[in-house]
Order: structure tokens, then C-alpha cells, then sequence
């Protein structure tokens, strides 16, 4: 089949980012921030050096994921799933657990951009309809994912063949999303700008720098669902990424040597 302008950008794209490893240029605080595990004050200001100047593509979070009850839950909802951002992107939709309403899957101010809401009329934000629908979800993010208040939280599926095209959500790169892989099954690629590809695993929590370019492909023939999410850090989430950064930094060392 003939590739469409958009495909042939996105595959320049993906064949650029692959010229580099995922962590090639992750940078390494030395002993900034020794002795963090018992200094709270040092442990913040590690958190959002790690989020914001360690150049940090992707960080695996140290939290366990439930993804194969999750992805079932998704699966028995994909009647609901409504398209997301356009037809720029073929085979990605969404439905949101968490949000204005299930099929309300851009954030609220945009559907005052776009006239659909005054600041009067725009919805709170709340479980929405779905949520008795997928109780291992719901139990996961009010009991494990350490969270104080969410804001959006989203299913999101791209079917084979679908693909999202080069974009940033953010002028700023830093790490500031949170997606689940609820499952990544063969041939999907998902590349960040000057950073390869993620090397994905069903059940990994990553925190994403998204202001980095970044696309993804869904080559191969199955759903790939994930999930994301939005919301504020609760207390202990700095711990996390702390703790998820510094075995980053082991594994690195392991894999140079």
C-alpha cells in the first residue's frame, strides 16, 4: 500500500530518533543529592532536578501495575472509546475514567477555546460513568498510584495501523506525563525526539519528557492500550521518583560496563 504524506513523515521521524539509544545522554547528579532518603527538603529538590534537568527522556516508576485486569476492563469499554485529536491521527481514541465526562477527552479549558463551554458553564471534573465499570482501575488509582488529586485520567488505544504523528505537549522539556502501559504488543514504536525508542513493557509506569517531540507507530496487529494520567503529586510521590531514578542510574552503569 502506498504511503500517505503524513506516513513517510512519520517514518523519517521514527528512523531519525532510532539513531540514538533511549538513555544515551541522561544526566548524572554525582552527590548533589547524597543522603536524600532522610531530607525530606533534599529529596523535593532531587525530585524536580530529576523531573526538570536530569534530561531524562523516560523514567520507569518503582509502582506495580495491575495492567492485565486493566487492559480487560479497557477492552470490554471499546465501544465507548471516542477519536482523539482528529483525523491527523488514524486509529487513536480515547475514553476517560477520570475527567469533565467519558467522552470529554481534551482537557477543559479546550472546549472553552473552542466554544463549547464559558468559564460558567464548563463541567467539573470527576469519575465519570465508566468508573463502576472498571473497579481494578479506580481501586489502583485511589489506593497504589500516589496521586492527592487527579485532573484527566484516560484510556488510550491505537489500533494496528493507527499512528499519532510528531508532536509536543510542552515548549519546556521536562518530565511531565505519566502513561501506563497496560499492553504493548509487538511492532508498536514509540520515539522521542534525540532519544530512540521507549523500550516499553506492559506494566511499566513511565513518566514521559513530552517536551520532546515524540510519535508513535502501531505496526504490528493487536490493540495497544494505555493509559494517562493527570493530576498532582500526592506526598510521597517524590520518594518514587527519587527511588526510580537512582536504579535508573544503576542500570545504566551496569549496561556501560
Amino acid at each position: 500500500m502506498e504511503q500517505n504524506e503524513n506516513e513517510i513523515e512519520l517514518e523519517q521521524f521514527l528512523t531519525k530518533c532510532k539513531e540514538k539509544p533511549h538513555y544515551w545522554d541522561v544526566n548524572n547528579p554525582g552527590d548533589k543529592f547524597k543522603g536524600w532518603q532522610d531530607n525530606k527538603g533534599l529529596m523535593q529538590d532531587y525530585a524536580k532536578w530529576i523531573a526538570k534537568e536530569s534530561n531524562c527522556p523516560s523514567l520507569v516508576m518503582n509502582i506495580s501495575v495491575p495492567y492485565k485486569e486493566m487492559a480487560l476492563e479497557a477492552e470490554c469499554l471499546i465501544n465507548r472509546f471516542v477519536k482523539h485529536r482528529g483525523e491527523w491521527n488514524p486509529g487513536w481514541s480515547s475514553l476517560t475514567v477520570h475527567g469533565q465526562s467519558a467522552e470529554r477527552t481534551q482537557p477543559p479549558h479546550w472546549y472553552i477555546e473552542e466554544g463549547y463551554d464559558t468559564e460558567e458553564t464548563s463541567p467539573p471534573v470527576g469519575w465519570t460513568d465508566i468508573a463502576e465499570q472498571c473497579p481494578v482501575t479506580v481501586d489502583w488509582l485511589k489506593n497504589v498510584w500516589p496521586f492527592k488529586k487527579y485532573n484527566r485520567v484516560r484510556y488510550m488505544l491505537l489500533e494496528p495501523g493507527g499512528y499519532i504523528q510528531p508532536h509536543k505537549d510542552f515548549d519546556t522539556r521536562a518530565l511531565a506525563a505519566f502513561n501506563v502501559a497496560l499492553s504493548n504488543p509487538p511492532g508498536v514504536e514509540f520515539a522521542l525526539e534525540e532519544s530512540g525508542l521507549i523500550p516499553w513493557e506492559p506494566g511499566d509506569a513511565r513518566a514521559i519528557d513530552i517536551g520532546r517531540l515524540h510519535a508513535v507507530h502501531n505496526k504490528g496487529t493487536e490493540n495497544r492500550s494505555h493509559m494517562i494520567i493527570h493530576g498532582l503529586w500526592g506526598d510521597d510521590f517524590p520518594r518514587h521518583i527519587c527511588e526510580s531514578f537512582d536504579q535508573l542510574l544503576i542500570n545504566i552503569a551496569l549496561n556501560n560496563n
